[in-house]
């Protein structure tokens, strides 16, 4: 079951000015992720500059957090490091993200704490909330649900949630550091 929710790996697709896409989660799993958050308590105040509807998968979900991970260590980080040609990074955290009408409906500019970041399009019955990259002129739009979008994040990439218009949005956010051994 487990090795199922994985795509096969493949390189990663260079979209935009410094963004990559990975072929990452099935839509079944990405479903299967939002439902495991939804049996969590969402917390709201972790980060007090930017507080989000969120639920930490390694705090409240350890074994889908493990699973999720070594998949990123086996597949996906080692072709990150090689297209950008950086140090070794591993996983900082990860992070089921909620909008929705009855709470959060947006997310202002910012950077993350990570220093190359990650986000995963759980699900598409929404509208609005778009991930946004004014700087760069590009969005997630036209990504696919499942599909994991990376860029170098501290410096050069701000980015925002557009305002929510309909719907429920979730997303998975993922944070790296530089793996010193």
């Amino acid at each position: 079951m487990v090795e199922e929710s994985f795509p096969q790996f493949i390189n990663p697709t260079p979209l935009g000015k410094d963004f990559i896409c990975f072929d990452f989660l099935t839509p079944d799993f990405c479903d299967y992720i939002i439902q495991a958050a939804e049996n969590q308590d969402w917390s709201s105040n972790r980060f007090d500059a930017y507080k989000t509807q969120d639920v930490y998968l390694e705090d409240s979900m350890k074994g889908l957090y493990d699973i999720i991970n070594l998949h990123l260590e086996e597949r996906i980080w080692p072709s990150v490091i090689k297209y950008w040609d950086i140090d070794p990074i591993k996983t900082a955290t990860a992070f089921v993200l909620k909008y929705s009408m009855e709470s959060q409906k947006s997310l202002h500019l910012h950077h993350d704490e990570s220093h190359i970041s990650g986000s995963v399009k759980l699900n598409d019955v929404y509208e609005g909330g778009v991930l946004e990259f004014p700087r760069q002129g590009f969005t997630n739009e036209e990504l696919k649900v499942g599909q994991l979008l990376c860029w170098p994040s501290k410096i050069t990439h701000p980015h925002l949630s557009t305002d929510l218009i309909s719907g429920t949005k979730y997303s998975l956010t993922i944070w790296t550091e530089e793996d010193n051994g």
